[in-house]
């Protein structure tokens, strides 16, 4: 279906556009809403004559819009929900709470078609919600949903220091890719100091267990030496006792020689 854009429109185009859109959109939501009418020779001819009025238009409600931006963008809103243990809302927060909610904490009045909440919200937490002032205008919301206006306060003041973190760690991060050199003890992750302490541990066991070894190893070669020198004195002992013997009986066999000489001379006169 063709269409003349009345005002800007997101993914569409600027106020005075002709273009091509599906039927069901078109009829359930430009048509109706005033942003565009059917593209026929008649509305072509206006469009024409009015475009400088319509575009004179859109950049009022931009600058409109970019007004309200700097009242809205960042701000935080508190919604209190009956929630269980796990978080869970007992129901949900939808477009027109964000939008009530806004208008009674920030004195802002938004439509509730302004707010965009693709589902309905339906646990504890921080949440960034966008709200569609002006197509060219991006603003965004946060709504604080906790079961109590002290437990968001404490789920805020988490949520700043978690962002502290982040940002001293990308910080971190970006001066490691500028001087790598220049890492310090304190840039170093609790993974790497587990590691680098392991590494530790582990090479001064190996040096104890290399030192004992060589220890052990010292006494196997002087035990080794004394029972060899105790092994050759024995041996050189027995040798020394075998010698000896031999020379006694040796000298033992000369002198019953001598003696039984005598003997045989007395017989023989």
């Amino acid at each position: 279906m063709q269409v003349i854009l009345l005002e800007r429109v997101d993914k569409l185009g600027p106020p005075g556009s002709e273009v091509s859109v599906k039927r069901g959109y078109a009829r359930n939501w430009l048509l109706p809403q005033g942003k565009a009418v059917l593209a026929t020779e008649e509305s072509r001819q206006r469009a024409q004559k009015e475009h400088a009025q319509i575009t004179a238009k859109d950049q009022a409600k931009k600058a409109e819009a970019e007004a309200m931006q700097q009242k809205l963008d960042g701000k935080e809103v508190i919604l209190v929900r009956a929630a269980g243990e796990s978080g869970q809302l007992y129901g949900s927060v939808r477009t027109q709470d964000i939008a009530e909610a806004i208008e009674q904490q920030l004195q802002i009045i938004v439509s509730k078609k302004l707010v965009s909440l693709e589902e309905p919200v339906r646990s504890t937490g921080i949440f960034s919600v966008p709200v569609r002032l002006h197509p060219q205008v991006p603003v965004a919301v946060s709504i604080n949903v906790a079961p109590s206006e002290d437990e968001a306060k404490r789920q805020a003041l988490k949520r700043e220091a978690l962002k502290h973190d982040q940002a001293r760690q990308k910080q971190e991060q970006g001066q490691d890719k500028k001087e790598p050199w220049k890492k310090t003890k304190s840039t170093k992750t609790a993974v790497e100091d587990e590691a680098e302490s392991e590494q530790e541990e582990t090479e001064e066991k190996t040096e104890k267990t290399t030192a004992q070894e060589d220890e052990e190893g010292t006494d196997s070669k002087e035990d080794a030496k004394k029972k060899a020198k105790k092994s050759a004195e024995k041996d050189e002992e027995d040798k020394e006792k075998e010698d000896k013997e031999k020379e006694d009986k040796a000298e033992k066999e000369v002198s019953d020689k001598s003696a039984a000489k005598p003997s045989a001379t007395k017989k023989k006169g």
